[in-house]
């Protein structure tokens, strides 16, 4: 058996700080992701389910939700704000309901 050994970041042609860099852009994308769904459902839920002026209060929702996850993935800050958008998108369609 051979006896080579590799600790990490001494790889032969490892650039371990540009691959951490790869693995948060990654994750971020994939968060960001997973967030743009859960709002088109709450939007879809209030826009087509619910319906009246439930639509309007979905559409622009949608929108400012969309901005605001634009903006959280330029600018590198926490998705706490757009979780609680999400969040207050949906108990505001609570009454239409």
């Amino acid at each position: 058996m051979s006896e080579t050994k590799f600790t990490v970041g001494t790889a032969p042609g490892n650039d371990y700080p540009e691959h951490e860099r790869t693995y948060v852009s990654f994750i971020r994308f994939s968060v960001g992701s997973v967030l743009a769904f859960v709002l088109i459902l709450v939007s879809l839920v209030g826009m087509g389910v619910i319906g009246g002026s439930a639509f309007y209060v979905s559409a622009a929702g949608l929108l400012l939700g969309f901005v605001l996850i634009a903006a959280t993935l330029i600018s590198g800050l926490e998705w706490s704000l757009t979780l609680f958008f999400i969040i207050f998108l949906s108990i505001a369609l609570l009454p239409f309901a």
